[in-house]
């Protein structure tokens, strides 16, 4: 039996510019999107410059189910990648106290619980001080 729109199994990527620029040449998403050919849908859903305080107000909205697909789950797979963005200096708007990042993630996987099959959650890459000085020095003066 031929699979419908509605029934099709969806891949929902939910994060920051590290989840947007997924679909960029040679991206992370890219080869989701080329992994899962013919058999799901993968859906960006990136925000650049978001924290996780911005994207548990949308997630409800986000997540909720398009069309239920016979009882089962709407979202094969959901992955949530926050928390480049919130841990930026104490001085940036988009920084985010450890605590509530914890407690906004906790907030976004039960939401992704209800509603996917699997929910993965992607810590943010670890940054290497000098090599991103420098990395700044010659990108800004």
């Amino acid at each position: 039996m031929p699979l419908s729109l509605t029934s099709r199994p969806r891949v929902v990527l939910f994060g920051d510019s590290l989840t947007q620029r997924g679909f960029e040449e040679q991206g992370w998403a890219s080869a989701l999107c080329d992994y899962y050919t013919r058999r799901a849908d993968v859906l960006n859903r990136g925000y650049g410059g978001w924290n996780s305080r911005w994207a548990r107000f949308v997630a409800a909205d986000l997540l909720a189910p398009a069309a239920p697909r016979d009882g089962a789950k709407p979202h094969h797979v959901v992955a949530v990648w926050f928390g480049a963005n919130d841990a930026a200096a104490p001085t940036e708007r988009a920084h985010v106290p450890l605590a509530e990042y914890g407690q906004n993630l906790d907030a976004i996987v039960a939401l992704a619980q209800r509603s996917a099959t699997h929910v993965v959650v992607l810590t943010p890459p670890p940054v290497h001080g000098p090599t991103r000085l420098a990395f700044q020095r010659a990108a800004y003066g």
